[in-house]
């Protein structure tokens, strides 16, 4: 199924909705023919000594290992909750029980609930993981975390705070990566971030020196487009571009050009979105590969349904070709992470919030059988 709706329908909306939407370019790359051929689908994990999860994130090592993070507990907002890792090894068949690796004690034996969990290894490095994190009793309280391990997720320094900045409403700390991946350019780490205190929006947070220091990035924006959880692609010649989750019940986009330092005026796109998260990457073919709830959501309701959780390709970040249902049917499938790692994708997501999937997808060219990267 193609994401793209009518133009007028589109326009309506923006009319209600006054950011304008984002126009595609004059010619539109087009998608080959392109199956997904699941090798593997699977939980992390059978049983486990919290309840409910969610929110859970990815990353791969040269080794072939996996390690996946999410956050665990009574319930999302629960002081119980922290943050648990499982990892599968190269070779493997299946992941390692759930450990605790993050707790949110903040000190007189309090512990606040953890949330959104983001790895990603340091760029260069074969086994140095960052692990970032928040903590708070509510989402407008959130500080952001790191740890670091030096042995692939083995083990972990104590937790640091990322420091703070001055905004113009006082100073705020940094959260890190909101919910998807930094990307990397040399040294330079960029951190899709967003903050939901008083008004949903987006920003970035950019590190130059490998994620020692950072700083605030902002997003022009209109006042009535409220965004989260941007995800980052890089297209062919650089330009960054940036999808996210929003209100408005489609994602929105921006694009940076000097290596996401300054990002264009935010826009809605016409791809539909049920106020849930989304994640992409660029494929070493230099397409995009999207994970996403391809469903809106009625303008009056505050969330559409998280029903089905669906894998889309694209030739040019605002196209959209969907390709193959992770899950469908009743229930929750939502915030997935997709890497590509080992020529194939690797995706983890929320199921009914009570465990965490994972599934590992091949693409292959239909017409020939070819089963290389696209």
């Amino acid at each position: 199924m193609n994401t793209s709706i009518s133009l007028f329908a589109c326009a309506l909306f923006c009319c209600l909705a006054s950011p304008l939407i984002a126009q595609p370019t004059a010619a539109t790359p087009a998608v080959p023919d392109v199956r997904a051929e699941v090798l593997c689908s699977q939980f992390l994990y059978d049983e486990a000594p919290f309840p409910s999860c969610h929110a859970a994130t990815i990353e791969a090592l040269p080794s072939g290992d996996l390690v996946a993070a999410f956050f665990g507990g009574a319930h999302e907002g629960s002081n119980d909750v922290g943050i648990w890792l499982c990892r599968k090894n190269a070779g493997a068949a299946t992941w390692t029980a759930p450990r605790c690796v993050a707790r949110g004690e903040v000190g007189d034996s309090v512990q606040h609930p953890c949330w959104n969990p983001v790895l990603f290894r340091r760029p260069g490095t074969d086994a140095e993981l960052l692990l970032f994190y928040k903590t708070g009793i509510y989402i407008r309280d959130w500080v952001g975390h790191v740890m670091q391990s030096h042995d692939g997720g083995h083990t972990w320094s104590a937790p640091q705070t990322l420091g703070r900045y001055h905004g113009k409403r006082g100073d705020f700390p940094f959260l890190g990566p909101i919910k998807n991946k930094p990307i990397s350019i040399g040294r330079r780490i960029i951190a899709p971030s967003s903050d939901e205190s008083v008004r949903w929006h987006i920003h970035f947070e950019v590190s130059e020196d490998r994620g020692n220091s950072w700083r605030y990035i902002t997003v022009p924006s209109a006042d009535t487009l409220l965004a989260i959880q941007p995800t980052i692609l890089t297209h062919p010649d650089g330009t960054l571009q940036a999808l996210s989750r929003t209100k408005n019940g489609y994602l929105s986009t921006t694009r940076s050009r000097d290596g996401g330092i300054t990002w264009e005026a935010e826009r809605l796109t016409d791809i539909p979105n049920n106020n849930s998260g989304i994640d992409c990457v660029t494929l070493s073919s230099g397409r995009f590969a999207m994970v996403y709830n391809p469903v809106g959501k009625a303008q009056e309701a505050e969330f559409g349904a998280r029903t089905p959780l669906t894998l889309a390709l694209s030739s040019d970040g605002l196209h959209w070709t969907d390709i193959l249902n992770l899950d469908e049917g009743p229930g929750e499938f939502s915030y997935p992470a997709i890497i590509e790692a080992d020529g194939s994708l690797h995706i983890v997501y929320t199921w009914n919030r009570r465990k965490i999937k994972y599934v590992n997808v091949k693409l292959v060219t239909a017409d020939s059988g070819d089963s290389r990267q696209q």
